[in-house]
């Protein structure tokens, strides 16, 4: 602290000195011959310089280190600085004349209460900021946004001041006339993600040459790490000052009243982090299912919020009368009492155990909870989940509340025809595919169950058996599969199960026959860090699109279209991860499902997991092996 003081306290002394001197002269000037002009003028500097001396210091009042601290907090967490490179130039004590320190902004209410306090003068070297604090530093605002002496702007290459203007502009949603380059800053970052590495991200340790450029727009600060030609550009979040004064009243209000409802915690743990202005279409660019929308441009707010360690979007209308959650976009994850109370439901419901369901899908959705039979009420709108569970056979869904003290079974369906198979009918079924099979029955599905009603004991299998009896059974007919194999099943009613003779080939009859990738024709393997890839290559317009699902939920898409990441929870990847496990994705390795002969101008897909690459293409899709369509079906829903 006395090092950032050095300047100023150098320049008290000496204007203390040049006082003391002509005070000095002044008082024999009785004995001296001045002209009148230069006595009058030191007759003028003499006071000046001793109310300029005491104004700034009002007589031995030095900064509070709470002020001193506060300041350079703040002026670090904004500009990226160290705080350890700020210094405090000059301070002055004032009384501001309202509660906003003079540094209102726009349609901000001040309190007209007059407030002591003091401005206070920071730099790095280069740069200059202005602050206005109260007397302890416990309120402060930024003055000015900067005063600049820096240099190097000129160098920046006009392509790369293009980019980074246009990269601001998309992202405040402003023309660039609007925006102002603050600051240019050579730099040499430490690291290939530009020293702005996400979490788990893995980042190359060459030295990367390159740029830090402050960009200004009404009210707020956007700090740019380039390379050295501009086409790495990366936010400093965490540096950046995204104003959200701007942001109307009533969208603030009916964001925070859908989320606290969401998440269920009080206000004060919730907070905005980010605000961005967008276009959309007349449903905010998120359709309920069978809604119109009219494709004309709608203004609108994209508002980030986070509390509970969670993270939810929306999109807004500027009247606040429509808000709606982007699901795709936020960051939710299932509170485990949740996961818990749900499948305890689930072993209730299907008399299995409870350790036979896994959750495969979860996201927040707003419900309606329906009166009970002969019970006259108002139906209820509940904000909760939507939970799927499913085990070898079926998918049953849940909507719960917040905490899962409510849970109601919503769905019992699988996209399987299982005309009403008794669950316990079900796992006798699968035990004795099992041993037909001499599979796990954890590879094993029931894929269909049709009623059937068969004319005598025997489950018309060997009708010229005298044991037997001509009486009509009821029960069903069902097919088993691995996912590339079938057996169908006749069952009847008091659990009797007999493989179907007339079932002639056990062997899928869609599927198609595979041949083995060439070595030399493998991609390489996954990163540290990957868990799953897709390649698309090939089509007319010779398409090439990579898309990577990282372990921390990252999904990176770069090729085809413009590069993209989106993030899915950590939820749906274990779900996913358990979906290759049980669909034995790494049985498939470096097998190749090829078009048809003839075929031409289609998109071939090269799916690579930890264990295995396969590959198939669009025009062989629908004849996989049905293990394989589980995991193509699901992984597309996840990118799509």
């Amino acid at each position: 602290m006395k090092n950032r003081l050095k300047t100023y306290s150098t320049t008290k002394q000496a204007r203390i000195c040049i006082i003391l001197f002509l005070t000095s002269i002044l008082s024999v000037s009785s004995e001296l011959v001045f002209v009148e002009s230069s006595q009058a003028a030191i007759n003028n500097i003499v006071p000046t310089l001793i109310a300029q001396l005491f104004s700034e210091n009002n007589i031995n009042q030095s900064l509070p280190q709470s002020v001193v601290k506060a300041i350079l907090k703040d002026l670090s967490r904004r500009q990226g600085i160290s705080e350890s490179k700020l210094n405090i130039l000059s301070y002055r004590q004032r009384t501001w004349r309202n509660g906003c320190l003079e540094v209102a902004q726009p349609n901000e209410f001040c309190t007209q209460a007059l407030v002591e306090g003091w401005q206070v003068l920071v730099s790095d070297g280069n740069q200059r900021w202005v602050y206005h604090t109260n007397s302890n530093g416990s309120s402060l605002r930024l003055a000015n946004a900067n005063i600049s002496t820096n240099k190097q702007t000129t160098n920046l290459p006009t392509a790369v001041k293009d980019a980074v203007l246009e990269t601001a502009s998309k992202r405040l949603n402003l023309p660039t006339s609007q925006l102002v380059m603050m600051q240019v800053q050579q730099r040499t970052w430490r690291d290939g993600c530009l020293e702005l590495a996400e979490k788990n991200q893995s980042c190359t340790t060459a030295l990367v040459p390159g740029w830090r450029v402050i960009v200004g727009a009404p009210e707020q600060t956007l700090v740019y790490h380039l390379n050295q030609t501009g086409s790495i550009i990366k936010l400093n979040e965490r540096a950046s000052e995204i104003n959200i004064a701007n942001l109307p009243p009533t969208v603030a209000d009916a964001v925070f009243k859908d989320a606290l409802q969401r998440l269920g915690i009080k206000k004060s743990q919730l907070r905005i982090a980010k605000v961005q202005q967008i276009t959309t279409d007349s449903c905010l660019n998120l359709p309920k299912q069978g809604e119109f929308c009219t494709q004309i441009a709608v203004k609108a707010w994209q508002v980030s919020v986070i509390g509970a360690k969670q993270r939810l979007v929306y999109h807004a209308h500027p009247d606040g009368k429509q808000v709606r959650l982007n699901v795709a976009a936020s960051r939710m994850t299932l509170p485990s009492s949740v996961t818990r109370r749900v499948l305890r439901k689930a072993r209730q419901v299907s008399g299995l155990p409870k350790k036979s369901w896994k959750i495969v899908k979860s996201q927040p959705q707003q419900w309606e909870r329906k009166c009970e039979e002969r019970q006259s009420c108002k139906p209820v709108k509940i904000s909760g989940w939507k939970v799927v569970v499913a085990n070898n056979t079926e998918e049953l869904i849940f909507l719960s509340d917040r905490r899962g003290n409510l849970i109601q079974l919503a769905n019992r369906s699988s996209g399987i025809s299982r005309s009403n198979l008794p669950e316990n009918i079900a796992e006798k079924i699968l035990a004795q595919a099992s041993q037909d099979s001499r599979l796990p029955i954890s590879r094993l599905r029931v894929v269909e169950a049709k009623p059937q009603q068969w004319a005598d004991s025997c489950l018309e299998i060997n009708q010229n058996n005298p044991a037997c009896n001509p009486e009509k059974v009821k029960g069903w007919r069902v097919t088993v599969s691995d996912g590339q194999n079938q057996w169908v099943y006749r069952v009847g009613e008091v659990v009797k199960i007999k493989l179907d003779p007339d079932y002639k080939s056990i062997t899928n009859r869609r599927s198609i026959k595979s041949a083995l990738i060439p070595s030399n024709q493998l991609p390489p393997p996954l990163q540290p860090g990957v868990i799953f890839r897709q390649i698309v290559s090939g089509g007319f317009a010779g398409r090439t699109e990579e898309i990577m699902l990282l372990n921390d939920g990252r999904l990176i898409r770069s090729g085809h279209s413009q590069d993209k990441v989106v993030r899915i929870s950590s939820q749906q990847v274990r779900a996913f991860q358990q979906l290759l496990e049980d669909n034995s994705f790494a049985g498939l390795k470096n097998q190749s499902f090829p078009a048809p002969r003839g075929a031409a101008d289609y998109l071939t897909y090269t799916l690579t997991s930890r264990d295995a690459t396969v590959q198939y293409n669009q025009l062989s899709e629908n004849v996989l092996p049905q293990n394989l369509q589980v995991v193509v079906k699901a992984w597309n829903d996840l990118i799509y």
